[in-house]
């Protein structure tokens, strides 16, 4: 192996773009406002009926995980929680692009 990835960076890395790529989303719409926090804009990604209900869902395993991730905590994670959290992230990306709002 040439190199070992830490998974709690790996999975905060994934929170900070699954905000960034909603944040560019809302802009893009024009409803992005000023101080928006992540489960804000995804509230309002699903509210507007931007994304799928199983896009909202997969962005709330980013945005969780992720959070527990950022935090100071004893929690351990693992291989297994990068790739659910990159598997999760993937199809919200996928359906952003399939519906051009980026």
């Amino acid at each position: 192996m040439l190199m070992r990835v830490q998974p709690r960076i790996c999975i905060a890395d994934f929170r900070r773009l699954g905000e960034t790529v909603c944040k560019r989303v809302l802009e893009r719409l024009r409803l992005m406002k000023e101080g928006y926090t992540f489960k804000e804009m995804v509230d309002v990604l699903g509210r507007e009926n931007i994304l799928s209900k199983k896009a909202i869902g997969y962005l709330n395993v980013v945005r969780t995980i992720g959070n527990f991730a950022v935090h100071p905590s004893d929690d351990v994670f693992t291989d297994e929680d990068v790739r659910v959290v990159s598997y999760a992230f993937s199809q919200v990306l996928k359906e952003i692009l399939e519906k051009g709002l980026l």
